[in-house]
Formats: C-alpha cells, structure tokens, sequence
C-alpha cells in the first residue's frame, strides 16, 4: 500500500470591519505564530487543537506529516496588509518545501479580512490549489463564523464547519474531515457540494432545543445513502464582506440534486424557525432588575457587546457602572483588557489601594474610562484560562482589584472569557458570587451553566452590538431578517466564479 502524506496548516482570526483595533503580526505572535513544531510544542492552544487531532490520527494510519504555518490571532478588525502577505507566504512556501503531498488540511476561520482583501481564506485556497494542482484532496475546517465564498468551495475538495456553539466539537469535526479527506484521495468518495442562502443573520447558540433540534436534524441527513457531509455556516454577523451571511453547505457523493435538495431542506427548516432560534437578551437596567429578584446567585451576566472573541476591545464599563449605582454587591466582573490598569496594580502591590482609570481606552464603542480606587486583591504574572476542548487560553499579567463589593478581573492579553479559572486563578470563589458579569457571548456557556443558577444575556452598550439594523453594511445584502421583516426564502447559490 502507497504510503500518503500530509501537509497540515492553520491561519485562523476572525475580522470584525466595525472593530477599530487593527490585526496586527504581534498579535498573531501574541497567541502563539509556529512554523512546523506548533503541535509538538503547544499542542493546547486553541488553534492547534484540530491539527493536533490530524497528526494523530495521520500517524497511526501510517502516513508522512508535513507541518505548516499554525497563526491566531484574537478577534479584532482587518489585517494589516504587509501581516497578511507575510503569513500568507509562509504558508505557501511551507507547501512548497514539504514536496509532493497527497492530502492538505487547513484549520482556518473563514471570516478573515485583510486590507484590500475581503476573502482571505478563499485567496488562500485558490493560492494552495494553484500549487497543488487538481489531484490533491484539499480540505479545510471552519468555524460555523464563516463567510462562505464561491472562492472557498471551488477551491477546496471538502469544506467542513463546526456544528455547535459554543464550539465543543472541533475534535470531532476536525476527526470527520480528516476521514473524507482520506477516502477522496483513496478515490472511494467523490464529493460534490451545494450551498444554500437561509436569508438570516444573527447568532444562535445550539445550547437551546429550537438549535439543537436543527443540528439533529443535520446529522440524520448525514446518515442517508450517498449523503457525506452537512454544515450550517452561521456567517458573522460585524463582518461587512460581499458573502457574509448564514449558509449549509453540503456534499452528497457524486449528486448535485440529492447535495441541493439537502441544503435547501436545511435552510429552510432554519428559516422557518427563526424566530424561535433567535437569541434572546435584556438591557442591562432588565437584567440587574432580574438579578436583584433571585435570592440565590450565582447569576451570570453576558456582556455580549463586549466580547473580544467578536472582535470588541472588551474594555467597556457600561454594565460595570450600571452595577455601582445599584449597589451590587457579592458580584465578579471581567475580563477587562487594559495593560496600563494592570500595570499599576502591579506598581502598589497585593494588598494596596490603586486608583486607575479603568477601560474606554480602545475607540468609541468602549464608552469612557471609569475612575475607581480599590484594593488590588491578588496579581499573577502569567495568567490562564481553560478555553474550548480544554485547550489553554493566555491572559498574561492579570489583577485583581475589590471596590464597592465587587471584584475586578483586569488582564493584559485580550480574551474573552470560556470558564471560571479566569476568576478562579485570581483567588475569587466564583461559586460565593450573587452576579458573576463575563465579557463572553457564549462560548463561556459550557463550564459556568453548571454552576449557574440562572443565566442573563445583556444588550449593552460596544462593538459587538446585536442590533444589526444600526450597523453601517456596505457591501453585503441587507435584505435578511430580521433587518428586513419581509426577506425572502431560502434560495440555492451559485458557487461559480464571480
């Protein structure tokens, strides 16, 4: 038997074109920039977890491992020009070195905008086929964030998205294309896709029966004859691209028909029922009314606007303040990125009294900065969370400072937050709390939901703001619900070259 190889790479962060923090080669070097060791060297963080998996189980296959590029950045607004041209070329010329190769797998986003490019990922493709000609298997994993592209699929052999949000199946997803991308090589499967526009936009977490109901009925249709792959690409929701906006995509092998009758099924069952999938969140005076109502916390508070995993500078203190003039007490609040905040926490020392000028340091959606005095209760200098497939997520230095009764978790490395070790390392009894506040939007739902006794999402004022009608789009179609109440149907889209 003909032993395969693998060429492996990842280029993953995800633009929002309303963030006003530029992308920049330090933050991808921040969260960790590798070139060929990433998955023998930090096979925990987040954007080696699926390259991880391939390894693996292209090594007990018996295959030969080309490792690329592994580059993530956190979420902000688009990169800049020369960073990309850098990574990008990286990128290639590692494919380049690794020779003739039979299968390439990327894990990538799907929602990265450079500076005078919309589609980084569809670029990139399009870049990988050239050099690898037709008879390579070409896959790659997306988050379900994605903005599918005509470039994208045409370029690619398999395009595959997570399923859920928060994204606790990367391992799987990353373990199903490695198993397509291996039969199409072997010539076993000949996939053929179909896409499909569900005309909405909007975020949906699947932790709710109307979602999950939708990705059951995604994996039944996996299990009909001929049918090999179903994904629901959400699209981003700040991304103001020509493509953006929610997609299935799916492959049926060797049928075009049975692919298109699929997607469409899938649309449609998602569009009609949108308005039961559709997320639900208070204003922040709602939601601290409904907390003062529960006698017995803990109670979490999603900041949602403010949430660096969309691109937010996660430094706002509109909820914060709203907290003050209530008198909230018992209550954590974080994570705030502000470098200078915590570097005078640093400068007084555990114990001492501090008065920083804390947050609206990054743009106008931050709001200003919030003046307080308070006790810096613990300092670490290399501070952590457990992310997504308890994958290991950077805070760098870190305080924490009480003021009014309430804790604040204060970081230097921008992040959202996944789990309550984000508190917990600082010292705080997270389980002790009435109101635990989290800049997070969801993926913190999997690891606090069990302590939680009830949880708020909260339409604050930021970057990320859920009133999508507000949004300033040029580019992409606005006649989606729910800004357009009368939007039409789902429709098949043509992925052809545009």
């Amino acid at each position: 038997m003909t032993t395969r190889k693998l060429f492996m790479a990842g280029l993953m962060t995800e633009t929002n074109t309303f963030s006003p923090i530029i992308t920049t080669l330090a933050d991808f070097e921040e969260q960790g920039l590798y070139r060929g060791d990433g998955t023998r060297h930090a096979p925990d963080a987040l954007h080696l977890l699926a390259m991880s998996h391939w390894r693996k189980l292209a090594k007990a296959d018996g295959w030969d491992i080309a490792e690329g590029l592994a580059a993530f950045a956190q979420p902000a607004g688009a990169t800049d020009s020369d960073c990309y041209g850098f990574l990008r070329g990286a990128l290639l010329d590692d494919l380049r070195q690794a020779g003739e190769v039979d299968v390439v797998l990327l894990n990538l986003h799907g929602a990265m905008v450079a500076e005078g490019i919309d589609d980084c990922e569809g670029d990139l493709l399009q870049a990988i086929r050239q050099i690898t000609g037709p008879d390579v298997a070409i896959g790659a994993l997306l988050d379900l964030h994605a903005h599918l592209t005509p470039a994208m699929v045409r370029s690619a052999d398999l395009l595959v998205s997570y399923k859920h949000y928060p994204h606790d199946d990367i391992a799987d997803r990353a373990d199903e294309l490695f198993r397509l991308a291996s039969e199409v090589v072997d010539r076993k499967i000949a996939p053929v896709p179909a896409v499909a526009d569900c005309r909405l936009i909007g975020l949906w977490p699947t932790t709710g029966p109307a979602m999950a109901s939708i990705v059951d009925s995604m994996t039944d249709l996996e299990k009909r004859p001929g049918m090999l792959s179903v994904s629901l690409v959400h699209g981003f929701p700040w991304g103001d691209v020509k493509h953006a906006g929610s997609r299935t995509l799916v492959y049926a092998d060797g049928d075009t028909g049975k692919a298109e009758a699929a997607a469409l099924e899938i649309a449609e069952q998602f569009h009609t029922a949108r308005e039961a999938v559709a997320s639900r969140y208070r204003s922040i005076e709602e939601a601290l009314d409904a907390a003062a109502d529960i006698a017995h916390g803990p109670i979490v508070l999603a900041d949602m606007a403010d949430n660096a995993g969309g691109g937010a500078p996660s430094d706002a203190t509109f909820l914060l303040q709203a907290m003050f003039a209530r008198g909230t007490t018992d209550a954590v609040s974080g994570c705030y990125f502000d470098p200078q905040s915590v570097e005078r926490c640093f400068a007084v020392g555990v114990g001492a009294s501090a008065r920083i000028e804390l947050g609206g340091k990054h743009g106008a959606a931050s709001g200003p900065s919030l003046s307080i005095e308070g006790r810096v209760m613990a300092l670490k200098s290399d501070h952590w969370q457990t992310g997504l497939g308890g994958s290991r997520i950077p805070l760098g230095r870190s305080a924490l400072v009480e003021t009014r009764g309430i804790l604040i978790a204060i970081c230097s490395v921008r992040a959202q937050v996944f789990a309550p070790d984000a508190f917990t390392g600082l010292g705080v009894d997270v389980e002790a709390m009435h109101v635990i506040a989290v800049k997070s939007t969801q993926h913190f739902h999997s690891r606090f939901a069990p302590i939680a006794r009830e949880i708020i999402y909260v339409a604050a004022p930021g970057a990320i703001s859920p009133q999508y009608d507000l949004l300033s789009f040029a580019k992409r179609d606005r006649d989606v619900w729910p800004i357009s109440r009368d939007a039409p149907p789902p429709r098949l889209l043509e992925m052809k070259a545009t």
